[in-house]
């Protein structure tokens, strides 16, 4: 089973992984609230009537998660990472940085040494204490140890589903303690074009839309050899969660010419940026097939 780098990779695209912080990315928490700002693939809650370019907070909670619906338990990665950025720092610039990395009804054709992408920032990851929670509404669900210095992270380790009404909390250390972030996964994608095998250039991409806040769907292609065996991510298409999708023309000329078989997988995406006990919030929950 790939770890969440490689997963990462085919649901970020290099660009994007690169250019996150050294201490990772996330989801969203869902919430539709009525001062939420929805923005293509990303949703802002919690500012109030406040302006996010007037909102200065140098602290960062970074939550990103991934699973494989069809292979759970075994599939479920999450990196949470507690950053500090200098004081002048605003919500502005979180939602202009995040809203930016991603350009919705696009694709992107790997080339075979696009990687994961490693973080070029120079940002500080700092302690935010020695594990931080998964909880449910009953209890502790799942605790992550801290491991270098404000990373906290477990690949292909949750036990399920992330359960409904879950919240992450921090204990706090360099970074404040943060008592409960809320965090819900976005619904299964449930495909309905095309069917399962090798696609072609006359396939089409149809699901079941669910089109809400701060959510997109992620179209990869994954290439297999002549053998079945499994070679990289080909190309990564994320589109607006309405329920169809049409490949543009470069995508096309690139089936048409890859002699090997590409296999199309959907995954939900939810990204937010939210203001929660006086901390910045940004999320990335993600569920494939």
């Amino acid at each position: 089973m790939k770890s969440i780098a490689t997963w990462s990779r085919a649901l970020l695209g290099g660009a994007i992984v690169a250019a996150l912080t050294a201490c990772g990315g996330g989801g969203d928490n869902g919430d539709s609230s009525s001062d939420a700002i929805s923005l293509p693939g990303l949703v802002v809650n919690g500012l109030g009537d406040q302006s996010a370019d007037m909102i200065f907070n140098p602290w960062l909670a970074s939550i990103r998660t991934f699973r494989l619906e069809s292979e759970t338990p075994g599939t479920g990665d999450a990196r949470i990472a507690t950053i500090r950025y200098n004081d002048s720092t605003t919500i502005q610039q979180h939602i202009d940085f995040y809203s930016s990395n991603l350009d919705v009804d696009t694709c992107e054709i790997l080339s075979d040494d696009s990687g994961g992408g490693g973080s070029s920032s120079n940002v500080p990851c700092v302690d935010g204490g020695n594990a931080v929670v998964i909880n449910a509404p009953n209890g502790i669900w799942y605790t992550i140890s801290q491991g270098d210095t404000g990373n906290y992270d477990v690949d292909n380790e949750l036990p399920a589903a992330i359960p409904a009404g879950a919240s992450v909390s921090i204990p706090g250390g360099e970074f404040p303690s943060v008592g409960a972030i809320p965090i819900s996964e976005p619904a299964v994608p449930v495909r309905i074009l095309p069917q399962s095998g090798p696609v072609s250039v006359n396939s089409q991409y149809q699901w079941q839309s669910a089109n809400g806040p701060g959510v997109t769907m992620r179209i990869s292609f994954l290439e297999y050899d002549s053998a079945g065996n499994f070679i990289d991510f080909r190309i990564n298409c994320d589109a607006i969660d309405d329920g169809e999708f049409t490949l543009p023309a470069d995508v096309i000329n690139e089936i048409t010419n890859n002699t090997n078989s590409l296999v199309a997988r959907y995954a939900r995406v939810k990204r937010s940026i939210d203001l929660i006990e006086g901390v910045a919030v940004f999320s990335r929950l993600a569920v494939a097939e």
